[in-house]
């Protein structure tokens, strides 16, 4: 090592890269004998892959401090590769050039897509690329962000040999959204509900929609309201003014059973509702403070009072259990007729 000026040892190394992230151990010696060794322990270091770097090395002998620093020689080009051609320029293009990113002042490089509107609830993948080849890239694995329809995004990178760092930039377009064992409580990619109007009122609904039911001794499916798309699938906070869900009472759910195809109260809150598991009809009309759930009954389904026996009846459970023979509980009755249409009514037994 060489003495400066300044008391302190400096020594710096030669060009180096990695392939993968890697530990560095070193000490400095006195006179080339362990007795002067320092410190104590090893000196700790991991180097991201990458490269070439320099490692700088120093020692104050009058503290017996250790510091190391380890830099880039070489600027390298960063860019954002990934499974969406329109946002991306292309699909898993190492070699594209239109998402090349800037280097700013933080040391960072940066790369913000144009604005986008999905028309349908997907998934994007991507990663960062060194070079514009696949020897280093980051992360590890890809990178993967829901996104849902009802609001436009811009997506936000950056990344360095140690950082990576995505944010998602939302319009705040209104919207009235079901989140729940529905869509795992993602609040990135909630169920997006439809403007409706019905009886003079306006509000929301979502047709068709399975509720799972989760849980051992008495399985429910769990489900309440936002109306905006938070920032992450799990940024409660985020969204905590924007929550619905059941009358404020006693325990975190209102449990349905008697209420379906009636007005229920619907108010701000986070007390959600819970429901047997099938698949429903679910309004919403947040101005007048009311919601309802419906057993959704498809267009094969529709009753038609003029039809014949049926050639065929079944019962199932709103888990989707099958019977010959109606079930302790509510079930849902198929009758199929010999023109192959269906009817489906809902029985107690």
């Amino acid at each position: 090592m060489a003495l400066g000026a300044d008391g302190i040892y400096t020594w710096t190394s030669g060009e180096f890269s990695y392939a993968e992230t890697t530990p560095v151990e070193f000490k400095v010696v006195g006179n080339h004998k362990w007795a002067f060794a320092y410190p104590t322990e090893n000196y700790y270091l991991e180097i991201p892959a990458g490269g070439p770097y320099v490692l700088t090395v120093t020692f104050d002998p009058a503290t017996a401090t250790v510091g190391a620093t380890y830099a880039e020689t070489t600027t390298h080009i960063y860019s954002v590769v990934g499974n969406d051609a329109d946002l991306f320029g292309a699909e898993w293009d190492v070699e594209n050039i239109a998402t090349e990113m800037t280097l700013e002042a933080d040391g960072m490089y940066h790369w913000t897509s144009p604005e986008f509107t999905p028309t349908a609830t997907k998934n994007l993948e991507f990663k960062v690329a060194l070079d514009h080849t696949w020897d280093v890239s980051y992360p590890a694995s890809n990178y993967v962000l829901a996104v849902a329809p009802g609001a436009t995004y811009r997506l936000n990178i950056a990344a360095s040999p140690t950082a990576f760092v995505v944010t998602l930039d939302r319009s705040a377009e209104a919207g009235f959204y079901l989140i729940g064992n529905a869509n795992t409580w993602n609040l990135q990619a909630a169920v997006a509900m439809a403007p409706i109007t019905t009886d003079g009122k306006d509000g929301y609904v979502v047709r068709g929609v399975n509720m799972p039911a989760v849980g051992d001794e008495t399985p429910k499916s769990y489900f309440s309201f936002i109306s905006r798309l938070a920032s992450t699938p799990d940024d409660w906070d985020g969204i905590a003014d924007a929550r619905f869900g059941a009358e404020a009472g006693e325990g975190d759910w209102w449990v349905l059973e008697e209420q379906l195809d009636t007005d229920i109260t619907l108010e701000a809150g986070t007390r959600a509702f819970a429901i047997d598991g099938g698949t429903y009809d679910i309004f919403a009309f947040p101005a007048d403070g009311k919601m309802k759930v419906s057993h959704h009954v498809s267009a094969i389904s529709d009753i038609n009072a003029e039809q014949s026996a049926p050639v065929s009846v079944k019962y199932y459970t709103l888990t989707g259990v099958e019977s010959n023979a109606p079930l302790s509980g509510i079930n849902i009755v198929v009758s199929t007729y010999s023109d192959g249409s269906r009817r489906a009514t809902k029985i107690v037994k």
